[in-house]
């Protein structure tokens, strides 16, 4: 009897070996999924974004501006502010003309980009800031080159006084200067002319207007020395930006 139950058992294990390598056959083979590989994203262009930002202010489509900036910069400075700072730009320079070619001051990821702009008195350098998501986060005007001369008054006889370049003060805050002094032998009376607040030059330059510089050729005119000089704040800006508690005294 075990015999029998044995042989019975070799059978059908026979039989069922073919069975599972069929059934194993049919199977399809598992295969890998190969890992997809993330499209890179664009880097945002600070560029085109600020020379796009530039243009939309500049062209009067002051919402389009706004909605380039982030919001803490649109809160700051929304349609309506852009519109008073265009207008405050071309009363103070001049109307305007054009736009140059960007530069990048700062690189990202807080990239910086400098456009300068040209009105009609002057070519200003716009400095743009982008964050790395591609949105304005600072506007503000850089260095200032006026373009237009004004005619002398008519109270003023160039033929009478000469011009010289001198130094105000030592190192390190060693300024330029105008002596202008009457021609003859003197003594001559004398006037130090001091600018008025804000980083001005020795003749207080205010869009084509020069007013220290034709107060000093009017009292030259009349026999007055004047001395007139650029401001620490113009010549040593990004040195005393750095410094804390500024005193008068220093």
């Amino acid at each position: 009897m075990n015999r029998r139950l044995l042989l019975v058992a070799l059978i059908l294990s026979l039989i069922a070996l073919p069975m599972l390598a069929a059934c194993s056959s049919s199977k399809p083979a598992a295969t890998a999924t190969p890992t997809a590989t993330p499209t890179p994203t664009a880097s945002p262009d600070p560029a085109a974004i600020a020379q796009s930002f530039l243009e939309a202010i500049a062209s009067g489509n002051y919402t389009s501006a706004e909605a380039m900036e982030d919001p803490i910069m649109a809160s700051a400075a929304p349609a309506a502010a852009l519109a008073q700072i265009a207008q405050g730009l071309v009363a103070q320079y001049g109307a305007y003309q054009s736009l140059g070619a960007p530069t990048l001051a700062a690189p990202p990821p807080q990239a910086t980009v400098t456009i300068p702009a040209t009105f009609a008195f002057a070519v200003l350098d716009l400095n743009v800031a982008v964050s790395p998501e591609g949105k304005v986060v600072g506007l503000h005007v850089g260095s200032v080159a006026y373009t237009a001369t004004s005619t002398p008054a008519d109270y003023v006889n160039p033929d009478s006084f000469t011009e010289s370049n001198v130094t105000v003060g030592s190192a390190p805050w060693a300024l330029p200067g105008t002596l202008t002094m009457p021609k003859g032998t003197g003594p001559f009376p004398a006037v130090v002319l001091i600018a008025g607040s804000g980083p001005n030059d020795r003749d207080e330059t205010i869009g084509p207007n020069k007013p220290l510089r034709d107060l000093a050729w009017g009292l030259a005119s009349q026999g007055i020395a004047v001395l007139r000089y650029d401001k620490r704040t113009l010549v040593y800006g990004s040195q005393m930006a750095q410094m804390s508690n500024i005193t008068v005294k220093e």
